[in-house]
């Protein structure tokens, strides 16, 4: 009987033994939860009236941000724009997300030089921008487009992916903007 007791007590100890190894292996092997979460996408492009040319030329996306996090590194395209028309025009820039999951979480910024075309969310660009650029005919703009996710941004944005179709808007110098 004393034999079969020990074997009891052998068993019992061989079985908390394997459960303890089992739970410090599951332990362990799962994700630790301060692992960085999954950063934003975001995809602009661009597609032109006939009166205006961009470089890069469609379809090619013209900004590709894979990895938008909050306070992390802004993405930034450059592009230009040129007036194929025989008329001087007043270009603005307007944006449709193909989603409103980011729409007030991602910042963008549109320049021209010094000027500055537009400072918003993706929900601002799809109103459009309220300064115009004068272009005229057979000449070039050099534009400047920042994307980012403000440091002040907590959640929301994880895994998202949003595409931006950009739109050039064009009004005769005269017009009012």
């Amino acid at each position: 009987m004393r034999s079969i007791s020990r074997k009891n007590v052998a068993r019992a100890a061989g079985a908390a033994v394997g459960v303890v190894a089992a739970v410090a292996f599951l332990v362990a092997a799962r994700p630790a939860a301060r692992l960085a979460p999954l950063p934003a996408s975001v995809k602009v492009t661009l597609a032109p009236p006939g009166t205006l040319a961009v470089t890069p030329a469609p379809p090619a996306p013209l900004l590709d941000a894979t990895r938008l996090s909050p306070g992390g590194a802004h993405a930034v395209a450059a592009f230009a724009v040129r007036n194929q028309s025989g008329i001087t025009l007043r270009i603005g820039l307007r944006g449709t997300p193909d989603s409103h999951s980011l729409d007030g979480l991602v910042r963008v910024r549109i320049t021209s030089g010094k000027t500055l075309v537009a400072d918003t969310t993706l929900q601002g660009l799809r109103h459009g921008t309220t300064v115009t650029l004068p272009i005229r005919s057979g000449a070039e703009r050099q534009l400047r487009l920042v994307a980012w996710i403000p440091g002040v941004v907590s959640s929301g944005y994880e895994g998202r992916i949003v595409k931006v179709s950009l739109a050039l808007t064009t009004l005769t110098a005269g017009a009012a903007s």
